[in-house]
């Protein structure tokens, strides 16, 4: 009966007998960019007595303990992580660590490192241009394992635009994006491309080629009716987005005209696109609104006593040529 009795001690104390320490396993490294992974580990046994502590140590060199670098993390059976800051293309080795009140074990020893490079991009498609911007469609393929510091679209008139040239910055992550670019020449042949930026360097796209637009003009003239005379010299033309502004002279833009005498000429450059309202007057009596003796035309029907403006369309690329008979009040 003794013998029974002590065999089934034996048999119950057979672990904590021969495994005081925890049994630990450290797990693949998951690599979540050139400098950042996830440490895994695992507590197969707490052994004796229930683990306390749990953790990583790693190093630059084999074989590496809690007097390297290291982690706590939480106690008890089970898998655990870490997540950890490294250096790109350098070796470490890593092993999980378990506690309990018998000391500390390690589990087996995993070597890992990570790469870096430049960004990868591309440049994919050019959209909307106009006489002085464009979208520039591009994609960033790859970080290069590392943050991006800076990521957008420059461009120049000769060819392989560097980030020295003109640019334009926008989003910083990885995928697809438009950006817009501005300040450009019209009637401009220029050559684009994206670029990103990392610690080791500027990654480019492939390069593109645009053209803009003519930029959208008003050319005109202005001449006194027949049988009157007069100077128009001194005449503003002005335009206006709606009848409104024009009723209370709110106009959005005016210049001068050039000339002497019964007939002048005016011109309005790099406008916006959209419908517009045009008048020209001679403010002869300084009065700032018609007056009698003024010299007053407009585009549009009516007369002098009624006049009717009627809008024109100013497009993209276009020239818009008037012609405008002035009266005198």
């Amino acid at each position: 009966m003794s013998a029974i009795i002590l065999l089934t001690i034996l048999s119950s104390c057979e672990k904590g007998l021969f495994s005081p320490l925890p049994e630990v396993e450290t797990l693949p490294v998951t690599v979540i960019d050139a400098t950042h992974v996830t440490l895994n580990g695992n507590i197969l046994d707490e052994g004796r007595t229930a683990v306390t502590v749990r953790g990583f140590c790693w190093a630059l060199k084999p074989n590496p303990t809690v007097n390297d670098n290291y982690s706590q993390n939480e106690f008890g059976p089970g898998q655990f992580t870490e997540d950890i800051v490294i250096m790109y293309d350098t070796i470490y080795s890593v092993k999980a660590y378990g506690t309990n009140s018998n000391g500390t074990s390690y589990g087996n020893e995993v070597s890992f490192s990570t790469d870096a490079g430049l960004p990868v991009l591309t440049t994919d498609s050019i959209s909307e241009v106009t006489a002085t911007s464009a979208i520039i469609c591009t994609t960033l393929v790859d970080d290069g394992g590392l943050s991006i510091i800076e990521r957008g679209v420059c461009w120049n008139t000769s060819g392989n635009p560097l980030i020295t040239n003109d640019k334009q910055e926008h989003v910083t992550g990885v995928g697809a994006s438009k950006c817009l670019i501005k300040g450009l020449l019209s009637n401009t042949d220029y050559f684009v491309r994206a670029y990103a930026i990392n610690v080791l360097g500027i990654g480019y796209g492939e390069q593109l080629t645009l053209k803009t637009l003519d930029n959208p003009m008003i050319r005109g003239s202005a001449t006194l009716e027949a049988g009157t005379t007069g100077d128009l010299s001194k005449a503003m033309v002005s335009l206006y987005l709606t009848v409104d502004d024009w009723n209370f002279y709110n106009p959005a833009l005016t210049t001068n005209v050039s000339g002497l005498g019964s007939a002048v000429i005016f011109e309005f450059d790099g406008i916006n696109p959209g419908d517009y309202y045009l008048d020209v007057w001679v403010d002869n009596d300084n009065s700032n609104h018609w007056n009698l003796g003024d010299f007053v035309g407009w585009y549009g029907t009516g007369n002098k006593n009624a006049p009717s403006l009627q809008p024109f369309t100013v497009a993209v690329g276009k020239t818009v040529t008037l012609n405008i008979i002035c009266y005198k009040l």
